[in-house]
């Protein structure tokens, strides 16, 4: 057990959730700003197999960050228990019991103190199934009614109230332009495995994440009503789940029908696939020539959708060719460093080679381990009710 307190606090926190492997779960009657509650949680929020879980008070609606609870919302199981004041924090096996919030000001403002244990006893788990269980889910229509507390207006107030003590630590990388990336992925697997509930695969041939590519793609472009385009400006619907199944089978057994006329021409997608996989093989890759480069950029839809942003990636002033054989090769094959690192970087030094670019990109080499993700999908995830950031 150690004793923890505001210079130390924080750093083992963001140690055991930036390593986590299995759970967060957090008990706190305050929330404070995502910008804080990215910095202190870091890299756990959105790893893609954590179960996280939020216990706070709605009761506390003015002490609870608008923009932090709809993020939680998309990644974390948020109940509340009325008269809550715990502040617990498990992460794996460890435990930290705190007197701090879930703030900025908790972490590096306030006199706080806490203990940490690095193997918890099993009472702490304990209390938290036990709250767990008195808990109960908040209603989708609920909100909180703090906007922000660091606003502009009360910033310097509010600061010179409570003395800053020392710094939270660094965002990671991951969160400026890739920190949806791991939820968005989570919707796309529900929404694939009810797709296959009933009636399986439309397609013997296809892998089951082009043949969802294509099924939203559908919906936004190809369908006479165009369901899900308006999902570019719009919330998503709120469906239960017994609305949700009946929609997508609605909308796939449509699909089945359009799909059976034009099957043919979509087989350049396999064509897609096959030239990417082996150009950009590790037997390959090294080799890339500038006329492969080009190849394989017209494969990808967002390049063909705006061919300025091809051009200016492809002039070799802007980049060189040996630069982007080196960030597709991170991208695709450094599996020693985390997936949204490379992501980060590749997005960060390639000229013109975007979100949507990077996106695509891994899901035409590793079609049947990821999704096609771009405007079409969040669209089409958000007409079916999964609550996904705007693209």
């Amino acid at each position: 057990m150690i004793i923890l307190n505001v210079n130390n606090q924080v750093d083992i926190l963001r140690g055991l959730c930036d390593n986590s492997q299995n759970r967060i779960w957090i008990s706190t009657p305050f929330i404070g700003s995502w910008n804080a509650i990215c910095r202190i949680i870091g890299r756990g929020l959105f790893k893609r197999n954590i179960n996280i879980r939020i216990l706070t008070d709605k009761g506390n609606k003015f002490n609870i960050d608008i923009t932090s609870y709809n993020e939680l919302k998309r990644i974390a199981e948020i109940k509340s228990l009325t008269a809550l004041h715990a502040k617990i924090y498990i992460i794996d096996n460890s435990a930290i019991i705190s007197s701090a919030n879930l703030t900025e000001a908790g972490f590096c403002r306030r006199y706080e103190a806490g203990v940490y244990f690095e193997k918890a006893p099993k009472e702490i788990f304990e209390l938290f199934d036990y709250m767990w269980t008195k808990a109960e889910p908040i209603p989708d229509n609920w909100r909180p009614e703090r906007i922000n507390r660091y606003s502009a207006e009360n910033y310097e107030a509010y600061t010179n109230r409570y003395v800053r003590q020392r710094e939270l630590p660094q965002s990671p990388l991951i969160f400026r332009y890739f920190w949806n990336f791991e939820n968005t992925l989570r919707a796309h697997e529900d929404f694939k495995n009810i797709y296959l509930r009933t009636t399986g695969q439309v397609s013997e041939t296809w892998s089951i994440n082009l043949e969802i590519d294509v099924f939203f793609e559908y919906l936004y472009h190809q369908h006479p009503e165009r369901p899900s385009n308006i999902y570019q400006t719009q919330e998503y619907r709120v469906l239960s789940n017994n609305e949700r199944d009946a929609e997508i089978n609605n909308y796939k057994a449509q699909f089945r029908e359009w799909i059976n006329i034009r099957f043919d021409r979509e087989d350049y997608r396999i064509i897609n696939i096959r030239l990417i996989q082996d150009k950009l093989s590790n037997e390959n890759i090294d080799s890339l020539s500038y006329d492969d480069v080009s190849q394989i950029v017209n494969c990808l839809h967002c390049m063909n959708s705006l061919p300025l942003n091809k051009a200016k990636f492809l002039n070799p002033n802007n980049n060189s060719l040996i630069v982007i054989i080196t960030q597709w090769k991170n991208l695709l094959h450094r599996t020693d460093i985390p997936l949204l690192e490379r992501m980060e970087t590749c997005k960060n030094t390639l000229y013109s080679f975007g979100k949507s670019s990077i996106q695509e990109l891994l899901y035409w080499y590793y079609p049947e381990n990821y999704p096609c993700v771009n405007s079409n999908s969040n669209c089409g995830l958000k007409f079916f009710g999964y609550d996904v950031s705007r693209y």
